[in-house]
């Protein structure tokens, strides 16, 4: 019973880690698409590439087991 709980608190632990990485990933993407959207239209394929990359983060997050 007790170990049940135990593994139950550490498998939350780990899900919130992994979604915190996440979220500083998607806000340093962000930044960058917002840095990259100053630079004109030679940066419209780099923005692009960021933009479907934080569509990839946010998907990871949902996938996240919820405790």
């Amino acid at each position: 019973m007790q170990h049940s709980i135990i593994a139950q608190i550490k498998s939350r632990n780990a899900a919130y880690q992994n979604a915190k990485t996440i979220e500083k990933k998607i806000r340093y993407l962000q930044r960058e698409l917002v840095r990259a959207s100053f630079q004109g239209s030679e940066k419209t394929a780099f923005c692009r590439k960021l933009l479907n990359l934080i569509k990839k983060e946010r998907q990871k997050i949902k996938g996240l087991p919820v405790n």
